[in-house]
């Protein structure tokens, strides 16, 4: 299973303000309410995968480069997108945004495998946003990809 985390003008990147919370569904065995001023309420959208592959952790520099497969990838808004690391030896890595400042900062935190304690394998975030989206593997900068979000 995937872990969703949106991406848009309400995600709080480090030293930004906080946002307001979205209203509380009253009944917790529900799933939680759309919300009407969402920029993809009542809009259609897919998901892609960018697999994390077993290149993320080697010593060639060519090879290094596929190690977001594939390396760049073409959305529409409203569309997410899911890493799912299929490196696996024990360690976890991360699709973090380039520009912690940008308004659409983002950060998967840790996805891993190999490690039983850790079983996320994979993670998605929504892209809300218009945009180009340069993003790194925080313990693995050498691992870059970007995310062009078309209108």
């Amino acid at each position: 299973a995937a872990f969703f985390i949106g991406c848009g003008r309400n995600e709080n990147p480090p030293n930004h303000p906080p946002h307001e919370d979205p209203p509380k569904n009253e009944n917790p065995q529900s799933p939680p309410l759309p919300d009407k001023n969402d920029p993809c309420f009542g809009v259609s959208s897919s998901t892609h995968t960018v697999k994390i592959t077993k290149y993320a952790m080697t010593a060639d520099p060519e090879l290094r480069k596929k190690a977001y497969n594939p390396r760049e990838i073409t959305i529409a808004r409203c569309d997410a997108v899911v890493w799912l690391n299929e490196d696996n030896r024990a360690q976890y890595h991360t699709a973090t945004a380039d520009d912690s400042k940008a308004q659409l900062w983002f950060n998967t935190g840790g996805i891993a495998a190999g490690i039983p304690s850790r079983p996320t394998k994979s993670r998605a975030i929504q892209f809300k946003e218009s945009g180009g989206f340069t993003y790194h593997c925080q313990p693995h900068p050498w691992m870059r990809g970007k995310i062009i979000v078309a209108p």
